[in-house]
This record gives structure tokens, sequence and C-alpha cells, in this order.
């Protein structure tokens, strides 16, 4: 019998290392989405507009390490957010730096 998405996806979770770079991945994807302006429902909607079907509460499930986004998915926020994938899936250096740039006012805010 095979198990539900759901259930799958619960076990997946009760991995601390798999738990610990979700988290980070949400970290980077809510860095990225603040440098660039967005709400979570903004987001949403230019994902919607590129034609990626996500909802405001599937990016908040990601940012909050709840859920793993699909590599479409990925693609989208990648490509509404103008960062490299690569970057997005990896927090590191190049994420850090954005945010403390946003902090500082070093980059632009996007215009909504």
């Amino acid at each position: 019998m095979q198990r539900s998405r759901n259930a799958r996806d619960k076990k997946k979770l009760e991995n601390p290392a798999i738990r610990r770079q979700l988290e980070l991945m949400g970290r980077s994807i809510q860095i990225a989405r603040k440098t660039r302006n967005f709400t979570q429902e903004e987001l949403a909607a230019a994902m919607l507009h590129k034609g990626y079907g996500i909802h405001q509460s599937n990016i908040s499930r990601f940012e909050k390490g709840r859920e793993d986004p699909c590599y479409t998915t990925l693609v989208g926020l990648a490509e509404v957010l103008d960062i490299p994938i690569g970057k997005l899936v990896e927090y590191g250096e190049y994420i850090t730096k954005l945010g403390r740039e946003y902090r500082k006012g070093k980059i632009e805010k996007h215009a909504a």
C-alpha cells in the first residue's frame, strides 16, 4: 500500500537533517522575497501571473520549512524573485549578504 503524499512529507520532516535543510531554504526564500519587497500574497500573485499556480499559504509553509517545494515551484520562485535557483536552495553567504544589503538600504525595493 502506497502512503499518501502528506504521510511521506510528514515522515520526511521527522529527519532532523532534512528538516534543517528545509528551514534554511525557507529562510532563503523569505529573505529573497523581502529584498524584492513582496508580501507572501504578492509573491503568490506574481507566480500565478507567470503560470505557476501557488497560494500564499504554500509560501508561508515553504518559508517555515514545513513544506518542501517541488522543482517547478522552485524554478518559479527563482524566476519571480530574480535569483539563481542554486542560491535560493542553498542558504549561505549570498543570501546572508543579500539580506544585509537590503536592511542597510543598498538594494532598491521592488515597485509593487
